[in-house]
């Protein structure tokens, strides 16, 4: 509801009819901020249409999250019945209006993925998890004739598969094939691959599936593309038959370490993104451009288990049980972890905020502020620690708006 604030107020004036008043002075200030003698008026709340993508939320009272969707009918408030984060897609370029989220979404096989949400063809808002598993193994059998025993260009050579949900988003590399003895330009028959059989949640997002092989004669094991397949209405990949040439070989595969653990939360740096897993609880980890690939050598260790992320540049804040930490740099396989000789802990994960430029947090001393490397308790001329003890909670929620701190607490 409107409000106004009085940050102060000075001065005195007799009691006279309202029409005989100057125009600086007023009985009565409606939705307005006194500063320095002007009012200023408050942002009025607007009324927007409500998305929901959780199960059983249809309230904004059942929300424990709750994200700002621009797209192409207007804006939107998406409603979460969990605590999780949600951060907008880079590299975009489609009108998808995507973004990501991540924590307990209640969405693909494990309900902690990375999940990305989008914009259907219908209009209507619609996820998908990027934890993309690899498919089952290649059955390939080389066709044709036996290759004769004076035939001096053999190859020898395994081959892989992968699949492609309707994004563009690329899956783990399937274990590889049985070793394949042809000549260059003979054909080769690659099995079907029925993706509704087995666990089908596994497969559902599949659209392609894309063929590789080992670079013949490479000794550092790199594979490279030689065929994409559509699937067809009934979720199959029908069996195939393709001429393997050396020259029609395409771009070399990037190495894709998809994210089957829990995923506690996401945060967005410019070019990439760091996650953070229920299961390892200490490690922060770096994805390469998109958050569906994060190698290992992209993980940085902290001393604590992690509360949660906050993200400023190319600065990620780490709060945890004990002491905050910065990881910086500017490529995910350079970064750099400092410890900050603070020891004030965040207990509640939903206090975490950042308001100009300051990342902001609740420890068992106070409100914390975290700038230039080291922690202010901000709160501390205001609270003795006992009576802040008797105000904080493990549930406390704060966030920032119009420049100011906001926090509830039971």
């Amino acid at each position: 509801m409107p409000t106004i604030q009085l940050n102060n107020f000075g001065g005195i004036m007799p009691k006279i009819h309202p029409t005989l008043l100057p125009q600086t002075g007023a009985t009565k200030a409606h939705n307005c901020v006194l500063k320095n003698g002007k009012l200023v008026p408050l942002r009025m709340p607007l009324l927007e249409e409500i998305d929901t993508i959780s199960y059983d939320i249809v309230n904004f009272n059942e929300a424990k999250t709750i994200f700002k969707w621009d797209n192409d009918k207007g804006s939107q408030f998406v409603l979460f019945q969990n605590i999780i984060d949600c951060v907008l897609a880079m590299f975009v370029e489609n009108n998808r209006y995507m973004f990501y989220i991540a924590g307990q979404t209640n969405i693909g096989k494990n309900h902690h993925d990375i999940c990305v949400c989008y914009q259907s063809d219908d209009g209507n808002l619609k996820t998908m998890s990027l934890v993309k598993p690899p498919p089952p193994d290649l059955e390939i059998e080389r066709e044709g004739e036996e290759i004769p025993e004076d035939e001096e260009n053999i190859r020898y050579t395994f081959f892989f598969q992968t699949w492609v949900d309707e994004l563009g988003y690329e899956s783990e590399v399937s274990n590889p094939s049985k070793e394949i003895e042809y000549v260059d330009g003979d054909s080769i028959s690659i099995s079907e691959w029925d993706t509704t059989g087995g666990d089908l949640n596994s497969f559902k997002d599949a659209k392609k599936r894309r063929i590789y092989k080992v670079i013949t004669g490479s000794e550092t094991g790199q594979i490279q593309f030689i065929y994409e397949q559509e699937i067809n209405d009934e979720g199959v990949f029908p069996q195939i038959s393709i001429n393997v040439k050396d020259e029609d070989a395409g771009e070399i595969i990037t190495p894709i370490n998809s994210v089957h653990d829990k995923v506690n939360g996401i945060v967005a740096l410019p070019g990439f993104y760091a996650m953070w897993c229920k299961c390892t609880p200490k490690t922060v980890r770096f994805s390469e451009n998109a958050p569906t690939n994060f190698p290992e050598e992209y993980a940085y260790e902290v001393e604590y288990d992690i509360v949660g992320l906050a993200a400023i540049g190319n600065v990620v804040y780490v709060l945890t049980t004990g002491s905050p930490f910065l990881i910086s740099g500017t490529s995910p396989d350079a970064m750099i972890v400092t410890k900050i000789a603070s020891p004030q802990p965040c207990i509640s994960r939903r206090t975490i905020c950042i308001v100009d430029n300051i990342v902001f947090y609740v420890s068992y001393d106070g409100i914390c502020s975290l700038s230039d490397g080291k922690v202010t308790v901000i709160t501390k001329d205001f609270f003795s620690k006992d009576e802040w003890k008797e105000v904080i909670s493990d549930d406390m929620v704060m966030c920032g708006y119009d420049n100011k701190l906001l926090l509830w607490t039971n």
